[in-house]
Order: structure tokens, then sequence, then C-alpha cells
């Protein structure tokens, strides 16, 4: 199929998400020209595993006007919104795919919508997180899907006879089904490729026996109470990704003698706090977290820490039990490691706890300044951070990229804002800085 012919598949596609407007044509060619080669290299049966990281780019539209019948396979029913959804809960938005229907079974529910319900028996090995992966199919009594698992070829082997414990590691989401099977035959660490190479320090050492990642869209499904009444959660530690855990899931797993480790602050799951993508303002006291939309209690501590009554969100590293406070009236409050102030009514966040830059005793919050920066159309990305000093303690830099000829025009900007400590010192112009997978500026070096 060329691809004109395919280009106007995608449009007929396109009538209820109304989304090609946003799309540049050579963006279409590029991905049809991917696909193209997957399939080529795919052989009949085998399983297609795709993620793009433009989240501007819909893939659902895309792969279901394919020819060869390839269809995708969501976690729940599949339908225009639910996939949305789907997409919107990832950082990265995969989907595993089946070519020519060979394993999965196509019906249609009661509702009138089409589900895939997939054959037992198959676990997929993936070669890594770019890139077309290899599967290798091994009895199992789940199938592990819309999920990127990535094991050694013994340990699956070792799996299906629950022998040894088996250890994964997976950027995407798992069938909450196959949890049960999988703790059957032993310990399991799930381990988070975003998390800090500490995290992977403890998980492999042996300080954490169990650990499962919790990606953003199981939250609910973890807690339910009919997985938590299951044996295997005893003792369990839960090592949370992006994404708010609810205090009945902390209370759950803690009271069985499990703990919450290494969850993420607010801001790594939302840029705003306040829901101001949707124009609704939340009401004084409230906080809209991430992409759930959901409103919880907030209140501003005494160091300006942001303090919310619901989910957990600490500190990458520290132990979230550390920072829940637990009023006299047994109300549950975690110290999320955001800043924030009351501005008419509404909760606005202006940085971290831990990325506080103190120049000789002078102390400021380096998004303060990179917001000042960004206001200057010659400014693409900048990153303002503290260097270690003998004599000053910090000293404020940035690594800046951007179309300028002259620094001095930078600070001259920055000195008719901001105090005139605030101004960095050290400046590097770079051609690129790195970015997480929601195009943020990313805070590692």
């Amino acid at each position: 199929m060329r691809f004109e012919q395919w280009l106007s598949k995608i449009q007929l596609h396109q009538v209820k998400q109304n989304r090609l407007e946003t799309w540049k044509k050579s963006d279409l060619q590029n991905i049809y020209q991917q696909l193209s080669k997957i399939l080529i290299e795919c052989k009949e049966g085998s399983l297609i595993y795709l993620a793009l990281k433009d989240q501007r780019l819909l893939l659902l539209s895309i792969l279901v006007c394919l020819d060869c019948n390839l269809h995708p396979i969501p976690e729940y029913e599949y339908s225009i919104d639910s996939d949305k959804d789907f997409i919107k809960n990832h950082l990265n938005p995969a989907y595993f795919l089946h070519y020519k229907n060979k394993r999965f079974v196509k019906s249609e529910s009661k509702s009138g919508k089409i589900q895939w319900n997939a054959e037992p028996g198959i676990i997929f090995q993936t070669s890594g997180s770019s890139g077309i992966p290899k599967f290798v199919h091994q009895p199992l009594s789940h199938l592990l899907y819309n999920a990127q698992v990535a094991a050694e070829r013994q340990a699956m082997d070792e799996l299906t006879r629950a022998l040894i414990p088996l250890t994964l590691s997976h950027t995407g989401g798992l069938n909450m089904q196959t949890l049960p099977a999988l703790y059957s035959g032993g310990s399991i660490e799930f381990v988070d490729k975003r998390a800090p190479s500490q995290m992977h320090k403890r998980l492999f050492s042996g300080s954490i026996t169990h650990a499962v990642l919790v990606p953003n869209h199981l939250r609910q499904a973890l807690s339910a109470k009919k997985w938590l009444q299951e044996d295997f959660v005893n003792n369990l530690k839960v090592l949370t990704g992006s994404c708010p855990v609810d205090y009945h899931l902390f209370s759950e797993v803690n009271k069985r003698g499990g703990k919450l480790l290494s969850v993420y602050g607010l801001t790594e799951i939302g840029p705003f706090l306040s829901c101001q993508d949707k124009g609704i303002p939340p009401k004084k006291g409230q906080a809209v977290l991430g992409q759930f939309q959901k409103a919880y209690k907030y209140r501003i501590g005494s160091d300006q820490q942001i303090e919310v009554m619901g989910p957990t969100a600490g500190s990458y590293l520290s132990l979230v039990e550390n920072n829940y406070i637990v009023t006299s009236c047994g109300e549950p409050w975690v110290k999320t490691g955001d800043l924030g102030i009351e501005v008419n009514g509404q909760l606005e966040f202006f940085g971290r706890i831990n990325r506080q830059i103190n120049f000789a005793g002078f102390k400021f919050y380096p998004e303060e300044v990179e917001a000042c920066l960004l206001l200057l159309p010659e400014v693409h990305f900048c990153r303002v951070y503290g260097l270690a000093d003998p004599v000053y303690n910090q000293l404020p830099a940035v690594d800046i990229v951007g179309d300028f000829k002259e620094v001095s025009v930078l600070k001259n900007h920055l000195k008719k804002h901001l105090h005139p400590l605030k101004v960095p010192k050290v400046w590097n112009i770079v051609e690129q800085i790195g970015l997480t997978s929601i195009d943020k500026v990313s805070g590692n070096f």
C-alpha cells in the first residue's frame, strides 16, 4: 500500500478523534516507513511491539488502518475513548500487536464494542526499549501483554517450573491477572528503568526481596481489596513509578509488613497541580494531581512544602512512610517535596525542595530563573543548577540551548526581572540538553 493510500485510510479513522490537523506530513511519512520496515522484517504469526515517544502521534488510529489485519491489543475494551486514555497514561505509548490475528481472538462485548482476548501460553522477551524486539514463546498460565518485558531465557524457563526467583524489567504495564501466577513461582523484582541507579543497587543487593513496579494505569487495580487479600501480598515491597498511590493501598500494604518505596514527587506525575489544562480551577484546599485529574486535599506546611491528603508522593529515594504525617484526628498527610504557594485560592508550584540553590547563604529555586529565561524566544531549553564551591557553597550555573549571539543579553534580561544574586555565574552554551520521555528537561547530568 502506498503512502497516499495509507494516509487517506488514516483520515477516515480520524473523523471522531480529529487529530490529523496537528500532524506534519513528514512525521506521518516517517512513521509509515518505520511500520513498513517492521512488517517486512516480521514473520507471519509473530508479535510486534512499537513505541512512539512523540505523544502527539496517536498510535491507535495509524495501526488500525494498515493492511494485513494488524490490530492493537489494548488492556481493556477496544474503543476510541479507552485507548486515548491508555495512551495518555503512558509516558511512552506502547502496544503489543498481533500480525494476522494468529494468537488473539476477536470478540464483541455485550455493549457492542470489539475486544481482543489473548490465548494463554505466551511470554514476550524484547531486545530493549528501542528497536525491533525479539519474542520468545514459553508456556505460562497467563499472558503478559501491554508491557515491555525483558528477561533472560533461562529465567523464563525457570519461571515455568516455579523453581527460582525471576528478575524482570519493564517500562509499561502488566495484566493484573499475571501477578498471582508470577508470585506463585517465587520472589520477583520489577525494576523501573527510569529509577535512579541507587535504587537498582538496592534492588540487586538483596535488600529488597519482593518489589512490584506500579504503572500509572494499574493504580486502581492495585487498590482493589481482592488483590490485597491474596497471600502473596504479605511482606510485599511496592516500588511505584510515576503514579500516585492512594492511602488505602499504602495502609493495606503497610499493615501486612510491606513497604512503599521510591515514589515520585507531584511534579513528576503532571505539569500542573491545579487543573489549568482543563480551565477548571480547583477549590481552595484542593489539588488536582497528574493524569487522573482527581482532586485531593492539600495544605502548605511551615517549610512551604505542599502536603497532600490521599496519594503518596515523596522524594525519589526516601521511604514513603517517613514522609507521612498522621494528625491527632487520624488524617494522613504526605509531605510531597514540592514547594508551593496559594494565589487567589489556587495552588501554584514553584520548585522542588531538593533543588534549592544556596549561593553564599542566599537561597532560591532554579525554576524561577528557568522560567524567566524561557520568556525569551531565542532560548529553546535551559537547566539551572548549583555547582559546589568551597567559598560560596554553591555557584548558580545554567546550561542553555538557543539562537543567540551574546550571553550579556540574557544576563541583562534576568537582572531586569530577578534579584541580582539569582543571575547564574556560570553559563554553558550547549547544543542539546537531555529531555525526559514527557519532554521535560531532565535533572540528570
